[in-house]
């Protein structure tokens, strides 16, 4: 390891920066949910080190097949968070931080608010009983269902659309989408792991 890359290791990673601790902690969620991809977490160790950031486990990452499954890939990626001092404890903290992600994606690009929204729905539609407080969103999603269903045939428009476009029908959706996403995140401070949160506030 040379002297230069020694300094960084030092002096940058004391204090990681926060596009990164956003990224290892959303990954660290998605392990929780065996979503970790290698394909994922490569380019994410290519960009630190392009940034002058550099640990031996990140070698393991870069080496790794590209087949490789969660299980294989968690021992180098565990070493890295710890190392970082990155930590998500539990599913539901997991859940929390893959839900605040989606919502922050929905207000910061509205024009894929719709696909994000239908993402989250996916992703918790199934723990709605678990205060993740996504009901709203839920909602929206059959919504959806029923305008894709309604615009069908020329008849269905005819019976139910009562004169919305379709074009109107979706930008209500998107609008609402993006509405119900800032509600959410107003409401949720709390829920949101210390670390997450500081990251999508100063983004």
């Amino acid at each position: 390891m040379t002297l230069k890359i020694i300094k960084a290791q030092e002096c940058v990673m004391k204090k990681l920066p926060l596009i990164y601790q956003k990224a290892l902690l959303l990954q660290a969620a998605r392990l929780y949910f065996e979503e970790l991809s290698i394909l994922e977490i490569r380019p994410l160790v290519d960009q630190m080190l392009n940034a002058g950031i550099y640990l031996d486990d990140f070698l393991d990452i870069i080496t790794i097949d590209s087949i490789a499954s969660s299980q294989e890939i968690r021992p180098p990626f565990q070493r890295i968070l710890a190392y970082f001092k990155l930590e998500v404890t539990s599913e539901q903290e997991a859940a929390w931080i893959l839900a605040a992600n989606y919502v922050r994606e929905i207000i910061n690009y509205p024009d894929d608010a719709i696909n994000t929204m239908q993402s989250l729905v996916s992703f918790l539609g199934y723990a709605i009983d678990k205060s993740y407080d996504i009901d709203n969103f839920c909602r929206l999603s059959y919504d959806l269902d029923d305008i894709y269903d309604i615009y069908a045939t020329p008849e269905r428009i005819a019976c139910y659309s009562n004169g919305e476009s379709y074009e109107k029908a979706m930008g209500r959706i998107q609008k609402k989408s993006v509405e119900e996403a800032q509600n959410w995140l107003k409401n949720h401070q709390k829920d949101i792991p210390l670390d997450f949160l500081t990251c999508i506030n100063n983004e």
